[in-house]
């Protein structure tokens, strides 16, 4: 029984002394934000094995969902909830207005704040470094199809019965890109395109990184001109 014991307390005191050492980085800033576990998200810093901790911890709330995309320059504006009276399945809980990626344009956007981050992280580490490494240009603006559509999710042989994660904001659908040497990319156009084909062949299995659902031309014709990108509880990169 001392062994436990002796094994027991030797346990506590290093997790003890854990989190006393991170708390005290953390007070004093000798760590790096991106590389610190207790910091909050930095959507701007370089990706880290800490950063999906900080990026969840960023979900926990809208109030914290809100002031990490506000902290790197994203342009969104909380929202109240909003309750479709039509449809009680149908509505937008952390409800947000988005209006711009940060550095890329879109046009305004209503999203569960979830999805809003989720998207403002793919931008910013997934499609903006594939555009410049294949393309040799940046993003400049980001096309879409819109989020909220209070309806069931749809397929090639009709509707499913199933509520679509558009009827309560948490989908985005991505139609194309405009770089900043002014050239339109569209995923109608441009999927079996050499470049620009492997630019969204890449883009899309990036999204996959930071949302549960993604779908797109190869999934089927409903698709073939716009991803498909949901807060989906069984991951699906199609």
């Amino acid at each position: 029984m001392k062994l436990i014991h002796y094994i027991t307390f030797g346990f506590l005191t290093i997790i003890t002394l854990a989190v006393f050492g991170l708390f005290v980085l953390d007070r004093t800033n000798l760590v790096a934000q991106n590389w610190n576990p207790l910091a909050p998200l930095d959507i701007n810093a370089e990706i880290t094995p800490v950063t999906k901790l900080q990026f969840r911890r960023a979900l926990a709330s809208k109030a914290s969902c809100v002031d990490a995309m506000q902290q790197a320059g994203v342009d969104v504006r909380a929202l109240d909830d909003f309750v479709d009276k039509n449809d009680e399945r149908c509505g937008i809980s952390d409800r947000v207005e988005l209006r711009d990626l940060g550095a890329v344009k879109l046009s305004p956007i209503e999203l569960n704040c979830a999805a809003a981050l989720r998207l403002v992280m793919w931008s910013a580490h997934e499609a903006r470094p594939l555009a410049r490494e294949i393309l040799g240009s940046d993003i400049a603006r980001m096309e879409h199809f819109g989020s909220y559509n209070c309806r069931e999710i749809r397929t090639t042989t009709g509707s499913s019965g199933r509520m679509s994660k558009h009827a309560t904001a948490r989908a985005v659908d991505i139609s194309g890109f405009v770089l900043n040497d002014g050239i339109r990319i569209s995923l109608k156009s441009d999927w079996e395109n050499a470049s620009n084909g492997e630019f969204l062949k890449q883009a899309h299995e990036g999204a996959c990184n930071w949302f549960g659902v993604v779908l797109g031309p190869e999934y089927n014709a409903l698709h073939a001109d716009h991803f498909h990108m949901d807060i989906g509880a069984w991951p699906i990169c199609r």
